[in-house]
């Protein structure tokens, strides 16, 4: 004869019985819960991270490169300030000069002042690195000098400067442009005097065969 239980024990072991698997799954999912969110967290940290140094230094980045832009602008733009205050003091003296001088001027004041403001501009500009470059008496070099002429001498050894006709300049290390000269060349034999043919005497007193 089967035995009843009392009705609170019966209810009891129902409620049990009927729970014990679902509570087992909901254990084992906050288990992996707890144990998979703070990795997941993590890399997502690591992410936000990494992405928001990408975008600080895009945005630094991007405001070098218009920086940098406007300092070459205004460089292009101003570059030649210090050059420029260097010439106004011969400006001044030019505008001097024809305040004073006339037609009836003495030329020797004339060609003082021409020289005076010569000067002055060639020392203004060698302060920012201008050279005038040597030519008459150096020898011929296709880096400093652009030979328009030659000219044919015994005075002068073969590619020595005779004659400038243009100047050249360099500034700091550069040829800005190059100076236009005439070269020494030797003469052909056939239009040498015979005195100055070293050759001549030689072929005169040559005895014949």
């Amino acid at each position: 004869m089967e035995q009843d239980l009392p009705k609170s024990e019966a209810e009891t072991t129902e409620h049990s019985s009927s729970e014990t698997p679902e509570s087992a799954e909901d254990k084992l999912e906050k288990v992996t819960e707890k144990s998979d969110s703070p990795k997941e967290l993590s890399l997502q940290e690591k992410h936000d991270e990494l992405t928001d140094q990408h975008l600080r230094l895009a945005a630094d980045f991007e405001n070098f490169r218009k920086r940098a832009a406007q300092e070459r602008a205004s460089l292009l733009k101003y570059g030649a300030e210090n050059t420029v205050q260097g010439l106004l003091p011969i400006l001044d003296n030019l505008e001097r000069a024809s305040n004073s001088l006339n037609e009836d001027s003495d030329p020797k004041m004339l060609y003082q002042s021409f020289n005076l403001l010569t000067n002055q501009l060639l020392e203004t500009l060698k302060h920012q690195g201008l050279q005038k470059i040597e030519t008459t008496g150096q020898l011929f070099d296709p880096n400093f000098h652009e030979a328009t002429a030659q000219i044919e001498t015994l005075d002068q050894p073969e590619n020595t400067i005779v004659h400038e006709m243009q100047s050249g300049f360099m500034l700091h290390e550069r040829v800005i442009r190059p100076a236009l000269v005439s070269v020494a060349t030797p003469p052909n034999q056939s239009e040498v005097p015979a005195e100055n043919n070293p050759f001549a005497h030689s072929q005169e007193t040559e005895p014949n065969s």
